[in-house]
């Protein structure tokens, strides 16, 4: 409501794109969410850090396509932003029963230890996971619309790896429950990139129809964070082709947000 009354009748209504906050653990109040903020002319969800007693829940479980159903049929995206998920330490694993997020997470002991290691190194592997899980979970075959920004975490510069990995592997007790090779879900993905990560030109000739977007990590610079040269930074990099600046600054966020 708070964004709403700021945003209405508002010079600057134009510079931004609200969403509305959701929590996936309270299934029918964010389909009631969802509905009535689009209504007002929202256009996305924002989804943050799940946090205990819910923190083994699984963006791929079949007890929240509910919100799923919403957003494919109203086509509004998830901004998410994950966090230290509370996954299940190494000294629990089975390997009758594990499931892949399981084993990792921004979060493990080896990680939190170590200064930034647990952002730095641990969300890509969440996220990761969280991909993963909404893949082979029949999630995306389910809901063709659903498209997730994956903010902060540097995963932009993992995912064609992961994808090129999962194509070899097709974890083949799972294969059976997607409709697609691993890799052509990518479409489904619109990670955030950091304007200083070393390798992104690499990420985008590994993945030239990218969906990749600038993220700043505003109002704060933190480990991963540019802000407030986020943009300049971007511009400044003779590696990546201005085609492809405009892509991540402006393009793929409209496609994104299908304006």
């Amino acid at each position: 409501e708070g964004v709403a009354e700021l945003l209405d009748g508002s010079s600057i209504r134009s510079r931004f794109i609200p969403v509305a906050a959701i929590y996936l653990p309270w299934v029918e109040a964010s389909v009631r969410e969802i509905k009535r903020t689009q209504k007002q002319g929202f256009k996305g969800v924002f989804l943050g850090p799940i946090r205990e007693p819910y923190a083994d829940l699984s963006l791929g479980s079949q007890g929240i396509w509910n919100i799923y159903e919403a957003l494919n049929d109203l086509d509004m995206p998830i901004v998410y932003h994950t966090s230290n998920r509370q996954w299940k330490d190494w000294s629990s694993y089975d390997y009758k029963t594990i499931n892949i997020p399981e084993l990792v997470g921004a979060n493990h002991k080896a990680l939190q230890r170590v200064g930034d290691l647990g952002l730095l190194y641990g969300l890509p592997f969440t996220y990761a996971c969280d991909i993963a899980e909404l893949i082979f979970s029949g999630t995306l075959d389910q809901f063709p619309n659903l498209r997730f920004c994956l903010l902060e975490g540097r995963v932009a510069s993992y995912l064609p790896a992961l994808m090129d990995s999962l194509d070899q592997v097709r974890l083949k007790r799972l294969s059976y429950r997607i409709k697609r090779r691993p890799s052509e879900y990518l479409a489904h993905f619109y990670p955030a990139v950091t304007a200083n990560e070393k390798w992104l030109h690499h990420t985008i000739e590994a993945w030239p129809d990218h969906n990749m977007v600038l993220g700043s990590d505003y109002p704060h610079a933190d480990a991963s964070g540019t802000w407030p040269n986020s943009v300049r930074l971007l511009r400044e990099n003779s590696k990546i082709s201005n085609a492809d600046k405009d892509r991540i600054l402006v393009g793929n966020a409209r496609r994104f947000f299908r304006l």
